[in-house]
């Protein structure tokens, strides 16, 4: 739907209000205030990238005061979530010179590690390291 310069946002239902910014916008962002208590928000992008990533106090204060899981599963499979875990630097350093030499993406290393460590275990019923 256009929507001329002169015309109220507020008369447009196809637009969302931003909570933070009050900008009125196609779409907004489920941002989560907390995990565990299932607590939202509804932000616009450009608000979003900068609870993630602005260091400016009146963005930071939206940040989740809980941590999400380690592991997402969804509709496309198993998504890792930044900061979840911590990757010794040597084997972290290991597995991007292996992803570089075969043209990968660090993750899918260690994914496919992952992976094969599973069989293992569900072959053997422990893991052999």
């Amino acid at each position: 739907m256009d929507v001329s310069m002169n015309s109220d946002p507020r008369n447009n239902s196809d637009l969302k209000k931003c909570e933070i910014c009050g900008h009125y916008v196609p779409y907004t962002i489920k941002h989560h205030l907390s995990y565990k208590d299932d607590i939202t928000i509804e932000v616009c992008p450009r608000c979003h990238a900068k609870i993630h990533k602005s260091n400016d106090p009146a963005f930071v204060r939206y940040r989740p005061i809980d941590g999400k899981s380690n592991v997402k599963i969804g509709r496309y499979g198993i998504r890792w979530v930044k900061r979840s875990i911590t990757i010794p630097e040597e084997l972290y350093v290991w597995a991007k010179e292996f992803a570089e030499k075969n043209y990968w993406n660090v993750n899918h290393v260690f994914v496919v590690a992952l992976m094969a460590l599973k069989e293992q275990v569900d072959k053997h019923g422990y893991m052999d390291i």
